[in-house]
Formats: C-alpha cells, structure tokens, sequence
C-alpha cells in the first residue's frame, strides 16, 4: 500500500504545479489541457495502483514495478508537454528517475537516461511534424544531449556507489568470516584451556594441605586465588566465543526452580558473609513446584546475576524475588535480583549489555571481572524466549 500511495502522492503534486502553471500563463495550451493532464495522470494512477496490487511478483522475468518506473517518465513528458512543451520549466523532470533509483545499480539508472532522452526527442518529433511547430534545433538538441549525459553521469554516481557497496560487503564478510574462525577456534580449544588451569587449581589445594610456612602458605593462596581469578575470565571468552559460533543449544529438563535457587544462594553465600551483605530469597505462591526449561543456562544466568549484586554491594542486602505470570495462557518465570549497592551510572545503563563493558566512576575499586556476564546472559535468556533488563538509582 505504500509504494502505490506515494506514488499517488507524487502524481497529485505534479499536477497541481501543472495547473497553477496554465493559470500564471492564461495561454497555451490552456486549461482545458491540464484538465486533460489530470484525467490521464489520475487513469494512470489507477490503473498501476490495481496492477501493482494484483500482479506484482507474479509477472515472470517482466518487472512490473521497472515497468511502470519507465512510464512515469512518459507521463512527465505529457506534463512537459502541457506545460509549454519545449519552453516548459518541467524538462528537469527528466532527470527525477535516474536520480531516486541510483540505489539500482549503474545499468537501470542508464536505462532511464536512455528513455528520459528519447521521450523528450520524440515530443519534438510530434511537434515538428504533427503540430508544424518552429523548432531551433540546435538548442532542443543540445537539451537532448543535456538530458543524456546527465543521466549518464547519475548512472557513473550509480557505478561508484556499486563499487564501494561492493567493496564493503566483501570486507564485511571477510571480517565475519574471520571472526567466526575465532570463535570456532577457542570453541574447539576450550577443553584444552580448562585442563591445565585446572590442574594448577587441584595443585594449590594439594599444596595447602602439606606442611608449609606461613610465607609460603600465603603465597599458595595468591596463587589460587589468581588461578580462580585466570578461570573466570577464560570461562567467559571461552563460553562467548561458543556462543558466537555454534549459537545457544536448549536443553529442556523439568528441575524444581526452589532447588536451583537455593543452591545458588548457596554458592553465593560465602561470599556475601564476607561483606557481611544478608542474602534474602521469596517465592511466591503461585511458583510451580516444577518448570521445564534449560536448568543449566536458567543456573548460569540467576548465579551471574547474585554474585554481580553481591559484588557491588559494599553494605545491605541482596533480595531475589521469583514469580511466576502468566500471559496467553503461557506461564512463564520472573526472576527479580535487586541489591543496595551503588546503581548504574546513567553514562553506562546503554552499555552494560555489551562484551567487556564495565561501568566507569562506580566510586567502587573492582577489578575482577570481563564485562562479559550480562553479555552472555542476555544472549542466554534471549535464547530460552525470555527478556532482561534492569531498572536502577545510582547511589542506591
């Protein structure tokens, strides 16, 4: 419907100028030929209105919409000729085609030059030889030559833009095409990266049971503590780069939601004694004893989600909140993790969904961490057919 609507829009503009024209002249052709213009521009109209309606797409190798791009230009020149003919201040039009369709391609904006420049050509064959009219023509020649090689000149525009849309999507790919080598690389490699780290892990903890100085012990727990650290961070490039190549894989699994939960607070309880931060959970009534949904992906996402308000949180509590709505006879599950730590900056509330952002002047010291958390998580939840989002007060 659109496409039909603007063209009628268009036809509808045209012409008006083509009668306020006849009424500043009061001459030839007169009135009464615009009342003629307007009766077959108005025809014309709707006969393309109907025809693009009914029998696009369904015309075989014949464009119907280039069809009737081609026409409009005939329909311009019977405007030209209704406004003056050769002295009309219409000839422009000519150049209309070629200029909106430079997104075409060189070859269809030429084609149009070809046409805008035979169409005039022959307005003035019909008037030498049907209406006699005195013609100089070297000058109505040299509007012929005019109307060519500007258009020729849309169409070499045309060209030039091909080239660099060309250009950019064979980089485009190529950067694709690389970046997806990556990804698939350190997807099939991340076996091989956990192993050792996790060797060096088993290895502090064997280490602390032996028999050791108090330097020494120290220096095993840096090293553990780095190692926990050189993990997480592995762990995020490693499962976003999966992400990236090979996309999210669900795995429905009935599990009870009240089970998953309080293991993750579990989890996230040591480390909230030591911030002395107060971890508060609520299920509300209406919570299904068992969901069926992806229990590791739901896991990963609710365990990013704690340990981040945990982490940001210097004083208070950390509430989780689970509900279960229903919408078009679907239910669903909510999961709200609100905390009283330092909000979100305002600069930051439209990046923190992307990889490795990590919000600037938070006031707090935090250097752990890869910014990619909520990144996996968005793209986690977004594969269960879910939403995240956040709403936050900084300084709360």
């Amino acid at each position: 419907m659109q496409i039909p609507l603007l063209r009628l829009a268009g036809f509808l503009a045209l012409l008006a100028f083509v009668f306020l024209e006849n009424i500043a002249r009061g001459a030839y052709p007169g009135r009464s030929d615009a009342a003629w213009f307007a009766a077959i521009s108005l025809l014309y109209c709707g006969i393309s209105w109907i025809a693009l309606r009914l029998l696009f797409g369904r015309t075989g190798k014949l464009h119907l919409g280039r069809a009737f791009l081609t026409l409009d230009i005939f329909v311009w020149i019977v405007a030209i000729y209704f406004t003056g003919a050769e002295h009309s201040w219409f000839l422009p039009l000519l150049l209309l085609r070629g200029a909106d369709q430079m997104g075409a391609g060189y070859r269809t904006v030429h084609w149009y030059g070809h046409v805008s420049a035979a169409g005039y050509l022959a307005l003035l064959g019909y008037l030498a030889l049907v209406e006699h009219r005195p013609l100089v023509w070297q000058e109505e020649l040299l509007k012929v030559a005019g109307i060519y090689v500007l258009n020729w000149y849309l169409a070499s525009c045309a060209r030039a833009a091909e080239v660099v849309r060309e250009r950019f999507r064979a980089a485009r790919e190529k950067a694709e095409q690389a970046n997806l080598a990556k990804s698939e690389f350190l997807a099939a490699m991340s076996h091989e990266i956990r192993t050792p780290l996790n060797g060096m892990m088993a290895t502090s903890e064997l280490l602390l049971e032996t028999d050791l100085s108090e330097m020494q012990r120290e220096y095993i727990h840096l090293s553990r503590q780095c190692s926990v650290e050189l993990v997480e961070l592995v762990n995020g490039l490693l499962d976003l780069s999966k992400i990236e190549a090979r996309g999210v894989a669900i795995t429905l699994a009935e599990f009870d939601p009240r089970q998953l939960v309080d293991d993750i607070l579990e989890l996230a309880q040591t480390v909230a004694r030591n911030k002395e931060i107060r971890l508060h959970c609520e299920f509300d009534t209406d919570v299904p004893v068992r969901i069926r949904t992806d229990r590791s992906h739901l896991r990963r996402v609710l365990l990013n989600l704690v340990l981040n308000a945990v982490k940001y949180t210097a004083k208070g509590q950390v509430d989780v909140h689970i509900a279960a709505p229903s919408a078009g006879g679907a239910m669903g599950l909510r999961v709200e993790v609100s905390d009283t730590g330092i909000g979100i900056p305002t600069a930051a509330r439209g990046h923190i969904f992307e990889p490795y952002y990590r919000a600037p002047g938070s006031g707090v010291e935090i250097r752990d961490g890869t910014g990619l958390g909520l990144t996996i998580s968005k793209r986690l939840v977004e594969a269960m057919g879910g939403q995240i989002g956040f709403r936050s007060e900084t300084g709360a």
